[in-house]
């Protein structure tokens, strides 16, 4: 009875000390104006509400506010508010993938390794933070979390550069992990860290 009890003190000790290295990171679409982080930096979310019927927004880096302008109902509707939310994110986010996209493709072209610049998308993702699907030999799309946008630029620079890498190396080998550090020397390292991170989606 000692062993069993002194092997689950040890797994329960075991899996805390796991959950502790766990960092978990939430975006709110809250109605209320409040701080949301992206790119790993705090930023001050402002809901502009107005009778217009479209909406816009616009990310001012510089001092750190993001306004989204909606139409006064999404105040009081969760679900549209969510997907206003979420459409804004995937088109900052665009913005950002397609020129580090574009600087890793050349950067692996450079090493001698040919390969073309793969059409993408973003998303709202339950597992991976991004997805190469290959359907023809010169063919490919990704597809990336909208998530990782609350992500330091080095962890989303590493996504980027990982689902590329997949354009040559198909599975996780050494050969994968090799050629993502002849471009990042932290490429194997920084994936290692992305995994401690869970990003969520939350109303409140």
């Amino acid at each position: 009875n000692y062993n069993i009890e002194s092997l689950i003190f040890k797994l329960l000790e075991k899996a805390n000390k796991k959950a502790k290295k766990v960092i978990n990171i939430n975006l709110s679409y809250s109605a209320d104006n409040h701080q949301i982080v992206l790119f790993g930096r705090p930023i001050s979310l402002i809901w502009n509400y107005n009778p217009r019927l479209s909406h816009s927004f616009k990310f001012d880096e510089i001092n750190s506010q993001l306004t989204i302008y909606c139409n006064q109902l999404l105040k009081i509707n969760d679900e549209l508010r969510k997907k206003v939310f979420l459409y804004t994110l995937k088109r900052i986010l665009e913005k950002y993938v397609a020129s580090k996209q574009f600087e890793y493709t050349n950067k692996i072209n450079n090493f001698g390794v040919k390969i073309n610049n793969p059409l993408f998308s973003i998303n709202l993702k339950n597992t991976a933070w991004g997805t190469n699907y290959k359907k023809h030999l010169r063919t490919s799309k990704i597809i990336y979390d909208v998530k990782m946008i609350a992500l330091d630029e080095k962890f989303i620079d590493t996504i980027i550069l990982h689902e590329l890498v997949h354009e040559i190396h198909r599975n996780h080998s050494d050969a994968f992990y090799n050629f993502g550090n002849m471009i990042n020397e932290n490429f194997k390292d920084l994936n290692k860290q992305i995994n401690k991170i869970i990003v969520s989606i939350i109303q409140k």
